[in-house]
């Protein structure tokens, strides 16, 4: 997919001002790769693979250029306001977090390394399309775990091991999302399988972990 013509003239980027961003979108609209999918004419659909791609100014008048974010949006995300999320590439993983994140990233990426690597092993033969891990917010100590996720799966759906504990300082809800395809009928836009943890930055592990399979 990221082999196309969209990806290859108009890739992701950040622009200074406004009136970049317009320069750049008239480039884009009249290149003939993207036709227009809104009446504001600012998300565009590749003619050639399909990706949909979407300008968006962001709070201080910058603007971005970006792929279209999965919908339903990601359960984590919720919680982290979409214009302040940060993205990254790390070897074939997809990575997405805020801000105060950053100097946790590594640590973070190591904790969870027994679950990316298997994912990634399934990418490099064709059994996934692609693998994102999405990083939310600081849990706020003494907060019931189950709030990572409660209010996107019923209760009886819930790990037991996540009932009655209780956050402490240093630790975040990490999502990896293992997507096969995407699917309108999945609960969260795809197929494959959806991974959602609490990593305690500070001791750099896992302390609970959930896993659920979507799609055929």
């Amino acid at each position: 997919m990221t082999g196309c013509r969209c990806h290859g003239e108009f890739p992701a980027r950040h622009f200074r001002s406004v009136p970049e961003a317009d320069e750049f979108l008239v480039a884009a609209e009249s290149s003939g790769i993207f036709v227009p999918v809104n009446k504001a004419r600012t998300r565009f659909g590749c003619r050639s693979c399909g990706e949909r791609w979407e300008i968006v100014v962001l709070p201080h008048h910058e603007a971005e250029w970006r792929l279209v974010p999965p919908w339903p949006p990601a359960p984590l995300t919720a919680v982290v306001h979409r214009e302040r999320i940060r993205n990254r590439t790390v070897g074939k993983l997809q990575i997405s977090y805020p801000p105060d994140a950053a100097w946790d990233l590594d640590g973070i990426l190591d904790a969870i390394r027994p679950w990316t690597s298997r994912l990634e092993d399934l990418l490099q033969n064709g059994g996934l399309a692609e693998v994102r891990v999405t990083i939310g917010a600081p849990l706020i100590p003494e907060s019931g775990l189950e709030v990572v996720y409660r209010k996107f799966w019923k209760k009886g759906a819930m790990d037991p091991a996540w009932w009655g504990l209780r956050a402490v300082r240093g630790e975040r809800a990490v999502e990896i999302q293992g997507i096969r395809e995407w699917s309108k009928t999945s609960p969260f836009g795809f197929a494959g399988e959806l991974d959602v943890m609490v990593v305690n930055t500070r001791s750099g592990t896992v302390r609970v972990s959930h896993r659920v399979v979507l799609g055929d």
